[in-house]
């Protein structure tokens, strides 16, 4: 494993251990990829923590984002979860995985990077683990067992995941990380967000029974485009300015209120040789601003109560807040409706009272003058 060991001495001196924190989003197009990478890079950047970054999306944009080809690659995380000797038989060794990481270099960055790369067959991987499971009842804790052994070399492991994570990858990621970083850029993300707490909710009993202890979410926002409205993504369709004041509310404490102004701000850092060269001026203050708010958040996660502790006492409750999600689903849906109908037909609004019966005037607006909806506690 190159360039790992020097770390050894560095971080057990300062009696660390990794801390493991996983990106994740039932809802796609939600800037986890390139939010994990410039985290991580930032880290390194700024602080010379090493940081081990782990792709568990089969779609390995993390590992072609770091220039890293998947397919040339020696190894994976695919091969990390099975024996080494598959076939014959052999038993799966958690230490293997020192065997598959590799390193990244970027110019003017003290530390190194390093990457547990992804693989497109990690499909099929995970599909033979999860017929393993009836004989093996410890294969959702496999990649846990293996990042344990990568702890004493890093600060920080941070694991990209791929949307709608299923269910033996989610048990995989979830089991092995200590922190959730989930991303909200509307309400179908917000309706994803409940999906992965329904998910840590059903693992808290089993992580308590292994020690592993509880797992704590971290909520934020990777791209704003103007003050508090978030980019269209989707069937959504509009400028969608009601989930935030709603993520407000149910997480004061978990939600990170940070904003990066525009949000072709962080795919274009991406396609830069150094990402972080893509963040320019007030980006670049706003992302760093983003940054540490969100390892504030880690770094003092043991004083924010755990969810488990929430849902028990009745204070978080994941059916109200799924129908709340719900109903702003379908207001915004009806809205997109109308517009569309409105477009199709070429009528103006104010037009639109008349088939209500009410009395349109003259007061009709022009379609490119149509304004938003005003922002919900605004």
């Amino acid at each position: 494993m190159p360039k790992v060991r020097e770390y050894r001495h560095y971080v057990r001196s300062h009696g660390l251990l990794a801390t493991v924190m996983t990106m994740t989003s039932f809802k796609g197009g939600v800037a986890k990829t390139t939010s994990v990478e410039l985290l991580a890079l930032e880290r390194a950047k700024r602080d010379g923590d090493p940081v081990l970054l782990l792709d568990m999306d089969p779609q390995v944009n993390l590992t072609n984002d770091l220039k890293h080809r998947s397919d040339i690659l020696p190894g994976s995380v695919a091969n990390v979860l099975v024996p080494r000797g598959r076939l014959d038989g052999s038993e799966w060794e958690p230490e293997q995985v020192l065997d598959h990481v590799v390193g990244i270099k970027y110019e003017g960055m003290g530390t190194p990077l390093h990457l547990l790369p992804g693989s497109p067959y990690l499909v099929g991987t995970l599909s033979m683990l999860d017929q393993d499971r009836n004989l093996d009842p410890n294969v959702p804790f496999r990649l846990r067992a293996a990042l344990d052994i990568m702890r004493p070399y890093y600060q920080y492991i941070m694991l990209d995941t791929g949307p709608g994570i299923s269910s033996l990858a989610g048990d995989l990621a979830y089991y092995a990380s200590d922190v959730l970083l989930v991303p909200i850029d509307g309400l179908r993300a917000c309706r994803g967000l409940v999906s992965v707490l329904r998910r840590v909710w059903a693992q808290h009993d089993t992580r308590m029974t292994k020690g592993f202890g509880p797992l704590h979410v971290v909520i934020f926002c990777p791209h704003f485009i103007g003050d508090r409205t978030a980019d269209p993504y989707g069937p959504e369709g509009v400028h969608n300015q009601d989930w935030y004041p709603l993520m407000c509310e149910w997480f004061p404490q978990r939600f990170i209120r940070g904003v990066v102004d525009h949000s072709t701000a962080l795919p274009r850092a991406v396609k830069a040789h150094n990402p972080l060269s893509g963040l320019r001026g007030k980006q670049r203050r706003q992302f760093r601003d983003l940054h540490d708010a969100v390892f504030h958040h880690v770094h003092n996660r043991s004083q924010l109560e755990t969810l488990a502790d929430q849902i028990d006492d009745g204070r978080l409750d994941l059916d109200k807040l799924e129908s709340d999600v719900d109903g702003l689903i379908r207001e915004t849906e009806n809205r997109v409706s109308l517009r569309r109908v409105r477009y199709m037909d070429g009528r103006h609004p104010a037009s639109m009272s008349a088939d209500n019966g009410t009395d349109s005037g003259d007061n009709s607006v022009p379609m490119d003058r149509l304004s938003l909806p005003a922002e919900a506690g605004a």
